[in-house]
């Protein structure tokens, strides 16, 4: 399945190390095959993503998420949406 994983939000480099983890566990699953980031028409969506843009490049399913830092602690709240934004 065509996935497509922006940097997540938030404290950065964190968000893009997570991105990055995410991308290379899904493509080794074997059932994912993430989409090359190039071909990104909306990066780190931080509102509601634009489906529209995911769709026209392929993607079946959009991982997204917002890392936020507190004190010493980072806490991660992903969510996966294909076509609408998963529950909170």
């Amino acid at each position: 399945m065509p996935v497509a994983i922006p940097d997540f939000a938030g404290a950065q480099p964190h968000g893009a190390q997570i991105a990055q983890v995410i991308t290379a566990n899904l493509a080794r699953s074997g059932l994912f095959r993430p989409i090359d980031r190039r071909a990104f028409l909306q990066e780190a969506p931080d509102a509601t993503p634009r489906f529209a843009d995911w769709r026209a490049i392929g993607a079946q399913a959009l991982v997204t998420g917002k890392v936020d830092q507190q004190g010493d602690r980072r806490r991660r709240r992903p969510s996966v949406a294909a076509g609408r934004p998963a529950g909170r």
